[in-house]
């Protein structure tokens, strides 16, 4: 479902309106910070991804399961009384 959000221009506005161009300025500079604060929170987490996906290929890439314990035994066993 396509949703479409109109912003008002200066040029489509009727002169004498100062109180519409405030409204109008108000609600650009809104959408402004929204995208940067947007953009900045699409960078951080793309650093992040970057930097702990660098860190699991590295350890990842030799032998996985050479430092296993190789340690086989069998449970105690307990007995009533």
């Amino acid at each position: 479902m396509a949703i479409k959000v109109k912003i008002p221009r200066f040029w489509k506005l009727k002169p004498g309106t100062p109180r519409a161009q405030q409204k109008d300025m108000l609600v650009r500079s809104a959408v402004a910070v929204f995208i940067l604060c947007c953009t900045a929170m699409l960078g951080v987490f793309a650093w992040y991804y970057v930097k702990y996906d660098r860190i699991v290929t590295r350890r990842m890439h030799g032998q996985i399961f050479s430092n296993a314990s190789k340690i086989y035994a069998l449970p105690e066993t307990s007995h009533v009384g």
